[in-house]
Formats: C-alpha cells, structure tokens, sequence
C-alpha cells in the first residue's frame, strides 16, 4: 500500500464513487485541505480501510445533494458526514465536479450552502 496519504485517499474515493471517477481526486484533495486546517492534529490515512458496502455507510449530520436540473427533487445523495470540514470539502468538489448543477450542504433541514449557475454559494 502506498504511503502517500493523497493517493490512498484517491482510490478509497474511486471505490466508494465508482460512477464518478473525477470526483476521486477533488475530494481527496478537499479531504487533506480541511485536515491541514483543523485545529487538533489528525493523521491522514496511509492505507485503505477494509472493503465498505455503500449500504453500509453510516448517515451523517452533514449531508451533500445534487438536484434535479428543475430544482424540485434530489437526484444523488452525494455524501453524508459527521465533520464539517469534511462535509465543506466534499461539497467544495461536488461544485467543482458539476459547475451547473444545484449542489446543496445540509445538516438536517437547515440548508447551509448552496450552489447553482445562477446563484452560488448562498449561506453563510
């Protein structure tokens, strides 16, 4: 396994995004960023975890959709985190994978960032 945490981070995104080879890179690069700016000390991984099941996954505080292009339904679940940088890294990539595209960051109810063509990064 390599001990390079940047690309550990690329395949473990590449197996849990199969469809979205692109976005692989995006959100490791987001994932590292958030970790260099936290405030305590966290290691970035030097190897992959064992084989998740998307099934599996835990739901998170934090959650990241792509809508529908009328605006009225989520299309994808992009992702679901526990840690806000985490989660603003991810939905950071997401706008950066699909620039036209209505990307919301959510922690339940609460629409904390959004993304359009037309109006962008409304929140905060």
């Amino acid at each position: 396994m390599s001990d390079n945490p940047h690309a550990v981070l690329v395949a473990f995104f590449k197996r849990l995004f199969p469809d979205r080879q692109g976005m692989a890179r995006h959100l490791a690069d987001g994932v590292l960023h958030a970790l260099s700016e936290a405030r305590t000390p966290i290691e970035a991984p030097t190897e992959l975890p064992p084989r998740i099941q998307r099934q599996e996954l835990p739901k998170g505080n934090y959650r990241i959709d792509r809508w529908t292009d009328d605006g009225n339904s989520i299309e994808t679940e992009l992702a679901t985190l526990n840690s806000f940088p985490l989660a603003q890294a991810c939905y950071d990539a997401a706008v950066r994978e699909w620039p036209n595209a209505r990307i919301t960051l959510r922690q339940g109810v609460h629409k904390m960032k959004e993304h359009h063509a037309a109006v962008s990064d409304a929140g905060f």
